[in-house]
């Protein structure tokens, strides 16, 4: 069998674009799909449009080893046409982002190498780009300029510029050789632009199957009912919520559940047993009473929190890992009564937490999850194995139910 080689990860990535290209009738081949499955991957978190991602591919004859390019301007993709126009303030980020993607398995050094000439030439800003119009394409050609046009415009606001090179394959090893390309590369745009930050990062086929299982990055701003109690850290806050605010935090514009947020809770949402059922009871019925005096609360961990007023908290990447069933279930209440988010009064206890490590963070999880009876097996769902079989099982229209009744509930939102 050809494939029997092949890892896991290898395996589920093949099927994935396999059926992704077949859905998608823009592209000639598997391999220049390749490109946009890549450019999405990696540039997931800055949320931009296909048409803006599919702008940026410019593989082809004469690319230089660049299938696709960007210029970001504080995290934004930049035009030609905006060029005459262009203002920031002063520190502002200016990034050049340059993806080389292959569906092969492997990395060769012949991708650097190209990436080390066409640097070499083309951000030197002293050499007249037009002069290698015979050994680059057009596209290639605007948008080094693009870059070079943007990094003259803004000069006296001193922004932070930094070049970010990605090389992506369905390989899982790195030879020395090509691993010392990188850095050559690094020294070549380093000496042009002393003060940049410069990358060169190896998207493995492991790597790409945890972007394509990711969620974006995401930040929320939340008002507190008062202000949050701490002990002088900004790792750990302690808050009461007004629990119409915490609807709003755990849903979007469109009152749909976010449910990447829930993502690290061990369980899916039980559905109405008695638990839950006594909780829906307190909303519904139990207005006299504040809603935290009569339940447990939510845990709630973060990447970064950043205290902006003494009632707002900013919240980067938060994960509910305990108050799954709280938190659906105050979604169902005011899904079916909407008229009653602008009159709530009640309030849901919160503990944000920032962990120091994967240890702290796994046994937080276990801690807040330890109060009822939970089959040990549970507390293995996040694990990368279990993820693997999920996502095989879906590419042969399969279910395989890691977190007990997620797709019962998927299949009634």
């Amino acid at each position: 069998m050809p494939n029997k080689n092949l890892t896991n990860n290898q395996l589920l990535l093949k099927e994935i674009i396999s059926q992704e290209y077949s859905e998608n009738n823009q592209f000639a081949s598997l391999d220049t799909f390749f490109e946009l499955f890549s450019a999405s991957q990696i540039l997931k978190n800055y949320a931009f449009s296909d048409e803006e991602l599919e702008n940026g591919l410019i593989g082809g004859g004469n690319d230089g080893g660049c299938d696709a390019a960007y210029v970001l301007l504080n995290n934004e993709i930049i035009t030609s046409d905006q060029i005459d126009s262009l203002d920031c303030r002063k520190g502002s980020s200016l990034q050049f982002i340059l993806i080389q993607s292959k569906n092969t398995l492997g990395f060769g050094e012949d991708a650097i190498m190209k990436w080390k000439t066409i640097s070499e030439n083309l951000l030197e800003m002293s050499n007249d780009i037009s002069q290698y119009q015979d050994r680059y394409s057009e596209s290639v050609r605007d948008v080094f300029m693009l870059f070079r046009d943007a990094m003259t415009k803004l000069v006296t606001k001193q922004p932070r510029v930094s070049f970010k090179y990605y090389y992506v394959t369905l390989g899982t090893e790195i030879h020395p050789n090509t691993a010392a390309q990188a850095e050559e590369l690094k020294t070549i745009v380093q000496k042009k632009y002393p003060s940049a930050l410069i990358s060169v990062e190896f998207i493995t086929a492991d790597k790409l199957m945890s972007l394509y299982n990711s969620e974006p990055d995401v930040n929320v701003i939340i008002t507190l009912a008062d202000q949050a109690i701490t002990l002088g850290k900004q790792n750990e806050y302690v808050t009461l919520i007004n629990i119409a605010e915490y609807y709003k935090f755990i849903t979007d514009s469109s009152g749909n559940l976010l449910k990447g947020i829930f993502e690290s809770n061990v369980r899916d949402y039980q559905g109405s047993n008695s638990v839950n059922s006594c909780i829906a009871d307190t909303l519904r019925n139990k207005d006299t009473a504040d809603f935290w005096w009569l339940n447990n609360g939510i845990t709630i961990l973060s990447d970064k929190i950043t205290l902006i007023t003494n009632r707002q908290l900013s919240i980067d990447n938060p994960e509910v890992v305990n108050g799954l069933q709280t938190s659906r279930e105050i979604y169902n209440y005011f899904s079916e009564s909407k008229d009653k988010l602008n009159n709530e009064s009640r309030n849901v206890l919160v503990r944000f937490i920032v962990p120091d490590s994967e240890e702290i963070r796994d046994d937080i999880i276990f801690a807040t999850n330890n109060q009822t009876n939970i089959p040990k097996s549970s507390l293995r769902v996040t694990d990368p194995i279990h993820l693997q079989i999920e996502m095989y099982c879906k590419t042969r229209g399969l279910y395989y139910d890691r977190r007990k009744n997620y797709y019962l509930n998927s299949a009634t939102l």
